[in-house]
């Protein structure tokens, strides 16, 4: 859960005025054990249009895959210690890099993911109905641009609901949905009680599974006007 704390009471009963980042996660035994810490700070940076979206992008990624891994640490308690091995791959990095390991591993995995996305929803829909028109049938430009959206929309509703049956995604859903209801709450002033939080929706407008559907939709008009003259220079185009 996210929270912008602003000479709020911390849990040492203290104030905070920075803005910070809240991780609550179950334990075996039932009680919630909680992690704060400070959000970082990128000066100039954060101002400028487009770098501080990518930054942000970037840092999400990161900050949201360690936190998974804290919170199975957590939740898992002597469990993960017991079933988790490394591998050859990270004994090596870890006697290598030392305490940057992990960083960088971290790193790693949310360039992975960045570029799987970016494989999934902008490269793989484009070439698809390119090869279609190309190769199969004759598809004119607004034809190309309708199939286009079509897929892209359905590659990602496919994937949004693909991933929702799976056990633990479900419930990782249900436990965001409950993180949503908390945060209206917590933005209302209210005080964050069980009764309180269930008065809410479960829908945020800063949720960031909406706001991949609003880039989705947005991408379908802007793309519109792309040139269908060549697949390989439309994918350019796309990621530029």
């Amino acid at each position: 859960m996210l929270q912008d704390q602003r000479r709020r009471s911390g849990p040492d009963g203290g104030h905070h005025d920075a803005r910070q980042i809240c991780c609550a996660v179950r334990k075996p035994d039932g009680t919630i054990e909680t992690k704060i810490e400070d959000t970082p700070k990128h000066g100039i940076w954060a101002k400028i249009p487009i770098v501080r979206g990518a930054i942000s992008m970037i840092e999400s990624l990161i900050t949201g895959y360690r936190y998974m891994m804290y919170s199975a640490q957590v939740s898992m308690g002597d469990e993960y210690d017991a079933e988790e091995e490394e591998s050859a791959f990270e004994k090596w990095v870890g006697e290598h890099l030392g305490k940057k390991a992990e960083d960088i591993l971290m790193a790693g995995a949310a360039l992975v993911g960045g570029l799987f996305a970016i494989l999934l929803f902008t490269v793989l829909p484009t070439v698809l109905v390119g090869g279609l028109g190309n190769h199969f049938v004759t598809l004119g430009r607004w034809a190309k641009v309708v199939l286009e959206a079509v897929l892209k929309v359905g590659i990602f509703l496919t994937y949004m609901v693909g991933i929702s049956k799976m056990k633990e995604i479900h419930r990782v859903f249900e436990y965001h949905g409950a993180e949503h209801k908390t945060i209206a709450c917590y933005e209302a002033g209210d005080e964050l009680t069980v009764e309180n939080v269930r008065k809410y929706t479960r829908f945020h407008p800063r949720c960031g599974t909406s706001f991949l559907i609003l880039v989705v939709i947005v991408s379908v008009f802007l793309y519109s006007v792309l040139p269908w003259s060549s697949t390989s220079l439309r994918v350019v185009f796309k990621l530029l």
